[in-house]
């Protein structure tokens, strides 16, 4: 089964659903129909398809149902190939268009999640959107080249494609000008990396108007599945930019387990995160009557009970971090913004990055703002929301446990830096109402902020009456 096609032809509907990913109905000598298996018995277009699939026998009533194809689709394929296809989060359906409670109607553009043990288990899903001679391009990093974006050079060329391979440092927007354009003669944009490698992939596909599948080798922050591409812009300034998100995410756990441990502490810290940006969310809303979607709200409220199941599990098992980072993605994709994920904590860390300060990864940042967000929601207590899921005691120690750094020396921030992104990182989106917009800091409660939180090591502060060392 590895790395081999079949074609099965049958009136067998029940086989079909077991044994293929893709369907073709043929009425009268001509395809009248085609797709993913699930999504043509979900919603059969054309009525013989509707018709085959009701020639399925159906238990009597009350009769004990011993055998489900539905179901035993997944018990074959998942166990058998190493993979797990997921087409859907939380009760929403991959890839679907729903009216929600909340008033508005979301569009799900990701179609699948498929977690492999190893990229040589695919398949055949690097190839689900292309043909036999169609261009794809695929945009990877040098160090991820050698980690896995030759692996994927090569099975495409295997599979007849014409592959454009383009290897990236940065994200900026000439890099990101430059691979739309090898992107325009593209089926198909495939990213194979990192935050750099996927958002630059992620922006050029979007301008060329081509989907893309993401192939992240660590997850180090929430950007693998999102809409969102941060960008250097000049000056030292990263923007973030909304483009398309994946098509399909695909994981090889066997590549994200080898990443430096550095990586998937920040990408726990990044998660970890939302725990203040839902509350800036709701802050928001009551306060400024911004829009606001519960099942949005859940849907990230569950990324962040993943992620601390993963640290309590001590880090073994990936899938909970995997389901993390992608419902945070998907949860931006629906509301076409990032506001469900990104608060004053990611304010905060923009302001450092503008200061060039630290050596800092995104979501080691990010993690560190969270505990002063949770600190400062606790100091200030708003009436118009409740109390934070996790306060910041807490959290500060679910952020150590993932090694992820709790202090600002251990990725090189100066309390000097730290003290001015608390105090002026509001400017950078004004907007974004936040717990840092309602209760603004003055230079007192921000040194005293920094001092509660643990964040200052011995070396970064005097005595209170003394300030910061200079």
């Amino acid at each position: 089964m590895y790395g081999t096609s079949f074609i099965l032809v049958s009136h067998d509907m029940g086989l079909h659903y077991q044994a293929t990913d893709r369907i073709a109905i043929m009425y009268a000598g001509k395809i009248v129909e085609t797709g993913r298996t699930e999504d043509v018995f979900k919603k059969p277009l054309h009525p013989y398809s509707e018709g085959l699939i009701n020639s399925i026998p159906r238990r009597a009533p009350g009769e004990a149902c011993k055998h489900n194809y539905f179901s035993r689709r997944h018990a074959i394929h998942q166990p058998l190939t190493g993979v797990r296809r997921l087409t859907e989060l939380d009760g929403i359906r991959l890839g679907s268009r729903f009216s929600c409670d909340c008033g508005r109607e979301h569009l799900v553009s990701m179609r699948e999640v498929v977690v492999l043990d190893s990229i040589k288990n695919e398949a055949g899903i690097l190839t689900a959107e292309v043909l036999e001679g169609e261009q794809v391009l695929i945009v990877t990093g040098y160090k991820t080249r050698r980690i896995l974006g030759e692996q994927v050079y090569q099975r495409l060329l295997e599979y007849g494609c014409r592959v454009v391979l383009r290897v990236v440092e940065k994200c900026d927007l000439a890099t990101c000008s430059a691979l739309e354009q090898d992107a325009r003669g593209c089926r198909l944009a495939v990213a194979v990396g990192g935050g750099s490698v996927i958002d630059s992939c992620k922006l050029a596909a979007h301008r060329a108007e081509v989907p893309f599948v993401s192939i992240p080798t660590t997850i180090s922050h929430d950007g693998i599945a999102s809409p969102v591409a941060s960008v250097f812009i000049g000056g030292g300034r990263r923007a973030s930019i909304i483009a398309s998100p994946p098509i399909r995410v695909i994981l090889a756990t066997d590549v994200v387990r080898s990443s430096p441990s550095r990586h998937i502490s920040a990408g726990c810290g990044d998660i970890l995160a939302k725990v203040t940006s839902l509350q800036d969310w709701i802050l928001g809303a009551k306060v400024k009557s911004e829009y606001f979607c519960r099942r949005t709200f859940e849907l990230v409220r569950s990324a962040v009970k993943d992620v601390r199941s993963f640290i309590d599990g001590g880090g073994v098992d990936l899938y909970p971090l995997i389901l993390a980072a992608v419902k945070c993605g998907l949860s931006m994709s629906m509301m076409n913004s990032s506001r469900p994920c990104s608060g004053a904590e990611h304010l905060f860390s923009h302001y450092i990055d503008h200061l060039n300060n630290g050596v800092g990864m995104h979501g080691e940042q990010v993690g560190i703002g969270a505990i002063l967000m949770a600190r400062r929601y606790e100091d200030v207590g708003p009436p118009h929301v409740g109390g934070l899921e996790i306060g910041s005691e807490k959290l500060r120690g679910y952020v150590k446990r993932a090694g992820a750094p709790t202090t600002l020396s251990q990725i090189g921030i100066s309390a000097e830096a730290a003290l001015r992104a608390l105090l002026e990182c509001t400017k950078i989106r004004p907007e974004r109402y936040t717990i840092l917009h309602h209760a603004p800091l003055t230079k007192t409660s921000a040194e005293e902020l920094l001092r509660q939180t643990e964040v200052l090591d011995k070396q970064q502060q005097r005595r209170p009456r003394d300030g910061f060392i200079t």
